[in-house]
């Protein structure tokens, strides 16, 4: 495997973390404003 290959597949996890920390983070927000007064 080059380092393209290895850079490439870290730069897609890196996507797919952020992806879900803004997804966990917006389910937040939502619920806390639901929730609140």
């Amino acid at each position: 495997m080059t380092d393209e290959d290895l850079r490439r597949r870290n730069v897609r996890t890196a996507l797919w973390l952020a992806a879900t920390a803004v997804a966990v983070f917006v389910m937040f927000l939502f619920r806390y404003a639901l929730s609140g007064p």
